[in-house]
């Protein structure tokens, strides 16, 4: 591990003092902290009511009426809101009205439980039949009620009485859990793309240049690459952090002003067995991921190949948060279990899964132990591809061959 200690070093302080990272960390954290302090941002527009204010609610002038009997006039003209100027004493004189816009809309009410909603043009939103069958219905409630000797008191303890049903989760609410574990997926979504492609890109480049020859001279291949795996899984947890801290200093500046069902969603996900879960399968992922990309980018001589040689790599991790958004709905489905085991999309998956329902032990137990022996093995893998695309620089080989050539020189070596 001679070197180890400078590479990294270097690595890391490339990384962090480009900047661009910097800017780009800073518009995120702005964006967490802008975001959940909106909840306090919002009260700085909202008016306060005036508690002096009085609203009047006036009869609608712009729709006249017709009563079949004087007791329909005495029974209704209250709750319509019916005066001298919008009664009319037949339906053609309403027409006529009409007919003349004099008025908006007309009614004539036939009966107790029957009318008419008379239009010379009907607007889109008109809803003057469904505000007047509201009055003809709760009119022959009230009339029913009264006949049958119960009060309007009564009637409404009957209707709003509400049975107290209380809820007890056991294990996981996936009601209140899922747009957080969303969240946080996306967020180690976009560092794995974003380091993964930058660990490729960096070791890549030394091939391109003379660089490599003098690598070679003065450091061991897995000085080299743990440095830079380690560099930049650094580097993204750092930038991770700052984002975190900067949701958290929003959140806790803004706690008083959130509805209560965020504060219940917050409570119920952030448990201390989802929070291990996240931060175990997104670290070790992580890392495992970074060898993967840098296993690829040994592969490749130059810059302009290392898209290619990761496409499949993306394409496996788009795999897994495929299978993580198809989780939100079956997360105890046969693929859902498989993808949470599978060491390069239980990243994605655990953490998901976790958050929506209760995890067997064994089930956890193999992830966790697949995830890091894939995590060692590539780690291995990652140093000696780098070490036999230090003889082979210069020349473009992808992952399958360079494996092929290294059990090749290993038989021949035995």
């Amino acid at each position: 591990m001679r070197n180890f200690k400078l590479i990294f070093q270097y690595e890391l302080s490339s990384l962090l003092g480009k900047k661009s990272t910097r800017i780009t960390t800073l518009i995120l954290a702005l964006v967490a902290l802008i975001g959940t302090s909106v909840p306090r941002i919002i009260t700085w527009f909202d008016k306060p009511e005036d508690p002096a204010a009085v609203v009047e609610t006036l009869p609608d002038s712009d729709m006249g009426y017709v009563f079949a009997s004087p007791e329909l006039h005495d029974a209704f003209a209250q709750a319509l809101g019916v005066t001298e100027d919008n009664l009319y004493p037949d339906r053609e004189a309403l027409e006529a009205a009409l007919n003349d816009r004099t008025l908006r809309a007309g009614a004539v009410i036939i009966s107790d439980s029957q009318a008419e909603v008379l239009y010379l043009d009907r607007e889109l939103e008109s809803t003057d039949e469904q505000a007047l069958s509201d009055i003809l219905r709760q009119t022959h409630r009230n009339k029913f009620l009264e006949e049958k000797g119960i009060t309007a008191a009564e009637m409404h303890a009957v209707e709003t009485f509400a049975p107290q049903v209380s809820v007890t989760v056991l294990g996981q609410d996936s009601e209140t859990n899922l747009m957080l574990a969303m969240i946080l997926m996306i967020m180690v979504y976009t560092i794995v793309l974003a380091y993964g492609a930058i660990t490729s890109t960096v070791i890549a480049r030394e091939k391109d240049s003379k660089t490599m020859e003098l690598l070679i001279s003065s450091a061991r291949p897995s000085s080299l690459i743990l440095g830079k795996v380690a560099a930049s899984g650094v580097s993204g947890v750092l930038q991770g952090a700052i984002i975190f801290l900067s949701a958290f200093i929003g959140f806790k500046l803004s706690e008083s002003f959130y509805p209560p069902f965020v504060l219940l969603m917050l409570s119920g996900t952030l448990t201390p067995t989802y929070v291990t879960t996240y931060l175990f399968f997104s670290i070790a992922g992580y890392i495992m991921y970074l060898f993967l990309y840098a296993s690829l980018g040994s592969t490749v001589s130059r810059v302009e190949d290392v898209s290619s040689a990761i496409g499949s790599v993306q394409f496996l991790f788009m795999l897994g948060y495929m299978i993580a958004v198809f989780t939100f709905n079956m997360p105890n489905s046969l693929v859902a279990v498989i993808g949470s085991i599978f060491p390069f999309t239980s990243m994605m998956v655990m953490p998901m899964r976790s958050a929506m329902v209760t995890i067997p032990p064994l089930q956890m137990i193999a992830a966790v132990v697949l995830l890091l022996a894939s995590l060692v093995l590539l780690a291995y893998l990652s140093i000696k591809i780098y070490r036999w695309g230090t003889l082979n620089y210069g020349n473009k080989k992808g992952l399958i061959n360079a494996l092929k050539q290294m059990a090749k020189t290993r038989r021949r070596a035995a």
